[in-house]
């Protein structure tokens, strides 16, 4: 007896493989071990579901075998409390309800003729695997799973602001989870999953005539789908179009797109708005279609590259939200290049960066204010406070006031030049000096899977959109709201006093 188990999205869009090869392939075998709380099954492989025979003993004894291309692959676990998964599949019910379901993503290279033994930590929180060699035996006619991608490599620079933001994420991961050591490694999974974000920021305030002013619209998002463009003025919600409540102008924003998405009873969503811009009015939206985030892999640093298995890690949130926008960026930068069925493998060598690491307001024609430094700034180093206003560099009586070019300034010195800083500190001149400490980027490699998205939009159309499994990864709730970068800029020439925030 198996159990056919139903094309479901899990919020994450827990994903696995109907694709594969003959037995006359070489392959490597993975077992699904369990313990005497849970059951390990394994639920999709590189983004497509798996079809094949399962037997309720083994899968409960932990004996439960695939035959896997050699090869990266992605592999979706489900973890299942034993009772009830033996419970729910003695009743021919879909595992996949199972209350207790929580999901694992890991990222396994497959060898030729290798056994990997996966299984649960002692703390049930991780995936560890054991392999060994074993001979991939699999009788004529039998399946291989696992198709494995074309790989497009790419050592090219980026435009100048796309390598920027890759170079300074790729900074900032690292920082979060080797603590900024140029030595250690650190590798991440990251899920196909649906944006939550619908890619609006709404003034809090309702305008003059009552209705929603859209201050900005993130790019790559549903929002920028529909074509609404900042400085709209948002006049209708579908049928509402009297809009001053109790409630705020974003709140009523909220509560409109979670109605429109979360109505299980229309089986198709659309979403129409009535938009003025320029004194006309336009009427825009359409049929939803989710807004993909593709699935990812990042390695920094000398991580070993051969047979390394990676859990996926949460991201911090804010990192989260840049990262993932920056994917979208790249999605769309590849497809326009005509990549779209392709691992798309982001290369760059341990260099120097040119990232001071600090944060501050240009005050024309009075200084730089420090706002914040990270851990690793050269700044901090020479003992620079947050709230001083810099003033000098060196001998050089030109008055710090614009963080770009005092940035550039820093960046031509040498390792362990000496360098002075003139600053003001509570109304007193104050003359810091210590050595420029430069600051590497370490060695990367971002993979970003472009066939995942076509294969999330199968899922989703084969799929009960929304059913609330995999807990505790990602919510399927869209998000009316932002970060903001803090970087604010003119139009016309700054003058004296004024304040500019910017960051470097």
């Amino acid at each position: 007896m198996y159990s056919a188990y139903r094309k479901v999205i899990i919020i994450v869009l827990l994903y696995i493989p109907s694709l594969f090869t003959f037995a006359n392939e070489q392959c490597g075998v993975v077992n699904m071990s369990s313990n005497n709380e849970f059951v390990l099954d394994l639920l999709r492989i590189n983004n497509e579901e798996i079809y094949q025979r399962k037997s309720l003993n083994k899968m409960l004894e932990g004996r439960y075998t695939i035959n896997l291309a050699p090869g990266t692959h992605v592999l979706n676990i489900g973890i299942f409390d034993k009772s009830e998964y033996k419970r729910l599949w003695m009743k021919g019910r879909s595992v996949n309800y199972a209350k207790s379901l929580k999901g694992r993503l890991i990222r396994l290279d497959i060898d030729v003729n290798t056994h990997y033994s996966l299984a649960l930590s002692e703390d049930n929180s991780t995936i560890v695997v054991n392999e060994k060699e074993s001979a991939c035996s699999v009788a004529t006619g039998g399946n291989i799973f696992g198709e494995k991608l074309a790989e497009y490599i790419d050592h090219e620079p980026l435009p100048n602001q796309e390598e920027a933001q890759l170079n300074s994420i790729m900074n900032r991961l690292a920082n979060t989870f080797t603590g900024g050591t140029n030595n250690n490694a650190v590798a991440n999974v990251l899920p196909l999953k649906v944006d939550q974000y619908f890619g609006t920021v709404i003034d809090n305030e309702y305008t003059e005539n009552g209705t929603l002013k859209v201050l900005s619209v993130l790019p790559y998002s549903l929002a920028a789908h529909y074509g609404l463009r900042s400085g709209d003025e948002i006049i209708k919600l579908g049928d509402m179009e009297n809009f001053k409540q109790n409630t705020s102008a974003r709140a009523v924003m909220n509560n409109f797109l979670l109605a429109a998405f979360e109505n299980r009873k229309k089986k198709t969503k659309y979403i129409n708005l009535t938009v003025r811009r320029s004194d006309k009015l336009i009427e825009i939206g359409g049929k939803f279609t989710p807004n993909l985030i593709p699935q990812s892999a990042y390695t920094i640093g000398n991580v070993p590259a051969h047979n390394q298995m990676v859990n996926y890690q949460e991201l911090p949130e804010k990192l989260n939200f840049e990262y993932e926008r920056f994917l979208l960026t790249l999605q769309d930068y590849y497809q326009k290049k005509g990549i779209t069925d392709k691992q798309v493998i982001v290369k760059r060598d341990r260099q120097r960066s040119k990232r001071i690491g600090f944060s501050g307001q240009e005050v024309i024609g009075q200084g730089l204010k420090v706002m914040g430094m990270e851990d690793n700034s050269v700044l901090k180093s020479v003992g620079v406070k947050k709230g001083d206003l810099l003033l000098y560099l060196n001998e050089d009586k030109k008055l710090i006031d614009q963080a770009r070019s005092f940035a550039e300034s820093l960046n031509r010195l040498d390792e362990n030049e000496a360098f002075s800083l003139t600053v003001l500190r509570n109304d007193k001149v104050v003359i810091l000096s210590g050595y420029f400490q430069v600051n590497y980027t370490p060695s990367f490699a971002l993979n970003i899977d472009m066939a995942s998205i076509e294969k999330g939009l199968k899922l989703i159309k084969n799929a009960k959109f929304g059913n609330p499994l995999n807990r505790g990864v990602i919510h399927n709730k869209f998000r009316n709201k932002t970060y903001r970068s803090g970087k604010v800029s003119s139009m016309r020439e700054p003058r004296v006093g004024q304040v500019v925030t910017k960051g470097s």
